[in-house]
């Protein structure tokens, strides 16, 4: 696959996959597969722009401000599954997986916030650094009044490479208890990664100040057990529980770090562990073959990055406890309703930060919602669905909005099937406006999107053809609420400088929207042939 995209500056995305798939039945009671898959791509971004300079006319909303974003990756996956199934009413499985994974990302979200009027293009196309083995106060003053045609030098350069590596045995047995049907499962699983991960200071992909270089070595262990019990026939009731343990060990692979005016060298070394247990119960009652009711208790986790654990003391796991209550019901027979009430409390939420382009812990939350979905075959060769979710999250403390939580989504279209391998599908999505900030004083603005996709099956090969984003509206595809200077506000916007403390403050910088656009109306075709 490749593209260059809508954008001023070509995209140049390749992208290719291959998957192989392989199974083997040797006897009734036993069942073997393997498989593999390889991707491996790599791309040119026009990133993510300021709303503010698009919203003047200044920038094209398909135009950047550092074309020189982008980045590759591959990977590749090994999958073996094993089950054996000694009785009707006993199953075992294996599931082995390995993997190898590398990332080379470069990112800027600030432009000149950091570095000022320092990097410069030099007569060949080349970056020039003006703070070349220069103290702070010298580069400043080199800075100083100079006309040139200057580069944006806040890019970061995120470098990931790593083996996966793990698995998983099962047991599933069903039983009668008393005379209670039960059908129970007990398994362990683990998981390693051996992980050289790196952040640098980059401008134009040029290397110029090492942030942090680390080996990382997550492991995980756990194991669980689960049970669905049948006490009557309207009435089902599921336990369960798992226990996780995370083993987290960072090393410092930095060296001697160089000195830059902008930027602070991160040593990142140590360990940490944590084991949690996380219960489960739901009890389901059946009034009628027609309807259901369900009510819904579980706690359950996310990880940290092992190196905010190790270098800046949070948790490895952060907590979660989820309630709902909810309803399923088939009024007539060709159609099928369903809704829930759901609370999710988090004890910590990640949260994006610009700087180093990931995510870092915050305070804790809460979110509450409402999901709702409709299906409905008035005909056997028509088919309507709706879904729609709406949720409220906040930080507990405060009452803050969580940024860019999603408050509103819909989805739902009409499928149409003609016969002779030929169907046609009309899709809507909507997602609303949302909070890109705590305060609520940036809003992310929602979109409405209309897609029609056309197939058609001939043997073992399907074509399709999809015109996607009729109307051609301009959406946004990510935002985030960020603080940056491009090169006009140096020395003229409050935190902006253009030399002396050429970082800038970034208390003083206001926040804007950032984003990156999403595609306009365009036409997409393929072809997908089964080999066996």
């Amino acid at each position: 696959f490749s593209t260059d995209g809508p954008f001023d500056h070509p995209q140049g995305l390749e992208r290719s996959n291959v998957l192989l798939r392989a199974v083997a039945r040797p006897s009734p009671a036993h069942e073997l597969s393997l498989w593999g898959s390889v991707y491996a791509g790599n791309w040119d971004a026009s990133g993510q722009i300021p709303w503010r300079e698009v919203a003047t006319g200044r920038l094209d909303r398909f135009g950047a401000v550092d074309p020189t974003e982008g980045g590759s990756t591959d990977r590749e996956n090994l999958v073996f599954h094993y089950a054996y199934e000694p009785s009707p009413e006993s199953t075992w499985r294996l599931f082995l997986f390995g993997s190898r994974y590398a990332l080379d990302l470069f990112s800027n979200f600030t432009f000149f916030k950091e570095t000022g009027l320092r990097f410069y293009r030099g007569p060949d196309g080349s970056p020039v650094d003006l703070c070349a083995g220069l103290d702070e106060a010298a580069c400043a003053a080199a800075a100083r009044g100079a006309e040139r045609p200057w580069l944006p030098g806040d890019g970061i350069e995120q470098q990931d490479s790593r083996w996966v590596y793990g698995g998983r045995l099962s047991y599933m047995r069903s039983a009668a208890l008393w005379g209670i049907p039960i059908e129970g499962e007990a398994g362990i699983e683990t998981r390693h990664d051996q992980a050289a991960v790196a952040l640098h200071r980059q401008v134009q992909r040029r290397r110029f100040f090492t942030v942090s270089r680390v080996s990382a070595a997550p492991r995980m262990v756990g194991g669980y057990a689960h049970a669905e019990i049948f006490p009557r026939e309207w009435v089902r009731l599921d336990l369960g529980l798992r226990w996780d343990a995370y083993f987290l060990r960072v090393r410092d692979r930095l060296g001697v770090p160089s000195f830059d005016p902008n930027f602070s060298a991160e040593r990142i070394d140590g360990s940490d562990r944590e084991a949690l247990l996380s219960p489960k119960v739901s009890i389901v009652f059946s009034p009628s073959d027609r309807s259901e009711f369900y009510g819904n208790f579980g706690a359950g986790f996310h990880s940290n990055d092992a190196r905010a654990v190790v270098g800046r003391g949070f948790d490895p796991l952060t907590r979660s406890l989820g309630y709902e209550l909810g309803a399923r019901t088939r009024p007539v027979e060709a159609v099928e309703l369903a809704a829930a009430l759901w609370l999710l409390d988090l004890d910590s939420e990640l949260v994006f930060s610009g700087d180093a382009g990931t995510v870092e812990p915050s305070g804790s939350t809460r979110r509450w919602g409402i999901d709702f979905e409709a299906r409905a075959r008035p005909a056997q060769w028509i088919a309507f669905d709706y879904d729609l979710a709406f949720a409220d999250a906040r930080f507990r403390a405060t009452g803050g909005a969580v940024p860019l939580a999603v408050t509103l989504l819909m989805n739902g279209g009409v499928t149409m099937e003609f016969g002779y391998g030929l169907s046609a599908a009309g899709r809507v999505r909507l997602v609303g406006d949302r909070p890109a900030n705590e305060d609520r004083s940036l809003t992310a603005r929602g979109y409405a999107i209309a897609d029609l996709v056309l197939r058609y099956r001939w043997r073992r090969a399907e074509f399709s053809l999809d015109f996607l984003n009729l109307v051609d509206r301009a959406w946004r595809e990510a935002q985030f609420a960020d603080r940056s200077c491009v090169a006009r506000e140096l020395g003229a916007m409050s935190g902006c400088f253009a030399a002396g403390n050429l970082g800038g403050d970034v208390e003083q910088v206001a926040e804007d929207i950032h984003f990156t656009p999403g595609n306009p109306f365009w036409v997409r075709g393929g072809v997908a042939v089964g080999l066996f």
